[in-house]
């Protein structure tokens, strides 16, 4: 590491060094950002990957004991720079194909040049919006992590009964499911609101876990009616 590589990683415990940005069709800021050592995934106000959200989910994991469950196939719609993806194979130790699909092809590029993104093993990436996928694909899923953004805003087309039945189309028996979502304004909370209630009666259940405030992931663990 060059002397202004050690400043740039030292001062990052002080306070946080953009050390990459660009614009994307889909994304109109993508900041590869240095934070107390680490790099993180953000996109305007939000973070991506490897930050909250890396903690969110990790949290959200084991109060639900996933790593308890036989997971032999996973899907990550929304699959960022692979912070979820990063925790099954390197923090819970699962052995499963995963599956992520990421409609931005430059996020995927930053995933492999600063988070190791050719690192994980049984690892197919997808460049595709999600509600396709699901419609064209004929696989089957025992984890399905849903977390769609486009800064902090969930596309309206992902709150709809009609994009949770394809979930549900493409879940095993035994499934788990996590829909990530941030409920920091009122608009926000009415969507949350009515995503809830369309969630029970797809799923016929369901828990609600709360992070950082903001953060609300809809959990689902069990046999998806038919």
């Amino acid at each position: 590491m060059n002397p202004k590589n050690i400043f740039t990683y030292l001062s990052s415990f002080f306070i946080d060094k953009t050390v990459f940005s660009i614009s994307s069709e889909h994304n109109s800021e993508l900041k590869v950002v240095l934070s107390n050592g680490k790099y993180l995934l953000n996109s305007g106000l939000a973070n991506y990957s490897f930050g909250n959200l890396h903690t969110v989910f990790q949290n959200a994991f084991s109060k639900t004991n996933l790593s308890q469950q036989k997971i032999d196939n996973a899907l990550i719609l929304g699959f960022g720079a692979g912070s979820v993806a990063s925790i099954l194979r390197n923090e819970l130790k699962m052995n499963c194909k995963i599956i992520g699909v990421e409609i931005d092809e430059e996020v995927i590029h930053i995933a492999k040049k600063y988070f190791e993104l050719d690192k994980i093993s049984d690892l197919e990436i997808v460049f595709d919006d999600a509600q396709h996928f699901l419609e064209s694909t004929n696989e089957k899923f025992d984890l399905i992590v849903i977390d769609l953004f486009q800064g902090i805003e969930i596309p309206e087309k992902f709150y709809s009964l009609f994009f949770l039945n394809l979930i549900k189309k493409v879940a095993n028996a035994d499934v788990s499911i996590y829909f990530n979502c941030v409920v920091d304004n009122y608009q926000h909370q009415k969507k949350f609101v009515q995503l809830k209630q369309d969630f029970i009666q797809t799923f016929s259940q369901q828990e609600t876990l709360q992070y950082f405030d903001s953060n609300k992931i809809l959990h689902y663990r069990g046999k998806a009616e038919s």
